[in-house]
């Protein structure tokens, strides 16, 4: 889960895998529920430099 481990907004998931915002939100909402449902807890990390960049460069692309 990228948006998990990542801290990647949707928007951002959405234009890495070609979908619309509504559809990475629903898909993350329901894997967030299965997800709580069975205990699974992903921890964020911190993230680097230059994922911030990738993520700044990737909304002003849009």
């Amino acid at each position: 889960m990228l948006n998990r481990r990542l801290s990647l907004p949707y928007d951002t998931l959405a234009v890495l895998f070609g979908c619309g915002r509504s559809t990475m939100y629903r898909m993350l909402e329901r894997t967030g529920q299965l997800l709580d449902q069975h205990g699974t807890v992903i921890e964020p990390i911190a993230s680097p430099e230059n994922l911030v960049n990738l993520i700044a460069s990737t909304k002003t692309a849009c």
